[in-house]
């Protein structure tokens, strides 16, 4: 279960090589800083490589993100993650396409607020 005290060395450890010590060690106490600047943009660039395998890898870490039992969590997911990702025009299509149902619910609940269709 992600736990959101814990949820940016649950990132580093699932996604080793991506962050460097630097990153870590200014952003890490910092999750949504840490979420939204630094694992944004390397989602975007993979979506946009079109590596399957790393895409399949990255939803199933968000559709762990969006089944926490921890609030802080989700909200962490929905506020610094998706909303970012939606923004994107390039990245858009491609993140609906490949979300999980935990997460597409919170992805419909974003859009219900933002009265978007």
């Amino acid at each position: 279960m992600f736990l959101y005290k814990t949820i940016v060395q649950t990132l580093v450890d699932n996604f080793q090589g991506v962050f460097s010590d630097d990153e870590i060690n200014e952003y890490g106490d910092w999750p949504h800083v840490f979420f939204g600047d630094l694992f944004v943009p390397y989602v975007k660039n993979i979506l946009l490589s079109g590596n399957t395998e790393e895409i399949n890898f990255i939803f199933l870490f968000l559709e762990n993100m969006a089944n926490s039992r921890d609030d802080e969590v989700r909200n962490l997911l929905q506020v610094s993650v998706l909303e970012s990702l939606m923004s994107d025009k390039q990245t858009f299509v491609l993140l609906k396409k490949n979300m999980g149902e935990s997460t597409f619910s919170i992805y419909e609940d974003i859009l219900k607020y933002l009265k978007v269709k």
